[in-house]
């Protein structure tokens, strides 16, 4: 037979208060340390780079904040402007250019004519120009 310690109750108003807490309690420099923000990593493979010019379709002439990692791509925090050029890999931009939403619309179904879904398209959200 198992023996377990029990533990001791804790009030309800400190649960109430501890309930919700996680990073955006930290320091705001603690969390940058954490996160790297301006230290160079060391990858483990030279990734291949390509300059674009960066457009943002989702919300036009505003920056776009995102992180991305991977096995073959450390860690690391992206700002880019909407019209800006950067040079970026290439796993980062097959990433942006992924990031999509479905057009849908309505067509009858051939056996029972209701109607029904279908994904008619996609809208991108980020466009990435191959610059020269």
């Amino acid at each position: 037979m198992a023996f377990t310690k029990k533990e001791k109750k804790l009030p309800v108003e400190k649960l109430q208060e501890d309930h919700l807490t996680g990073p955006a309690n930290e320091p705001i420099e603690e969390v940058r340390e954490a996160l790297q923000v301006g230290k160079v990593v060391i990858a483990p493979i030279k990734p291949d780079y390509e300059t674009i010019i960066f457009r943002n379709q989702r919300d036009p002439g505003y920056p776009l904040e995102f992180h991305y990692a991977s096995k073959t791509h450390p860690f690391k925090q992206y700002n880019l402007t909407d019209g800006q050029s950067y040079s970026l890999p290439r796993e980062v931009i097959r990433n942006l250019e992924g990031c999509r939403e479905n057009i849908e619309k309505y067509r009858k179904n051939q056996n029972s004519g209701l109607p029904e879904i279908y994904v008619a398209g996609y809208k991108t959200h980020f466009v990435c120009e191959r610059a020269a």
